[in-house]
């Protein structure tokens, strides 16, 4: 046991329940509205295997689902799904593989 469990295993007892590791990152993003011709800037947080924190001005009046854009062209995206929200960031899962687009599609 690490002297950081030792002193909180509070944390500890959360860390072990997710499926995957969280890796901090801090890069622009782009969530597609509709049929993609919006789009609303957003912040990646982190990241795992299964999904996302995003970090955004308002995602109260997002839709469940949506593309997230790691290219502003859209020329790679991938599906996602809201698990949470907070009054700047939402957590999403991951409902499909990475896609690799030409930027005219």
């Amino acid at each position: 046991m690490s002297l950081l469990q030792a002193i909180n295993p509070f944390k500890r007892l959360y860390n072990e329940q997710r499926r995957s590791l969280r890796e901090q990152v801090h890069f622009p993003a782009w969530i597609a509205l509709g049929k993609g011709t919006v789009t609303l800037p957003c912040t990646v947080i982190d990241v795992s295997e299964d999904g996302a924190r995003i970090e955004l001005a308002s995602p109260a009046g997002l839709p469940n689902d949506f593309y997230l854009l790691l290219a502003e062209d859209g020329s790679r995206r991938r599906r996602c799904r809201i698990a949470w929200r907070s009054e700047v960031q939402i957590g999403v899962n991951y409902i499909g593989p990475l896609e690799l687009r030409s930027p005219s599609n």
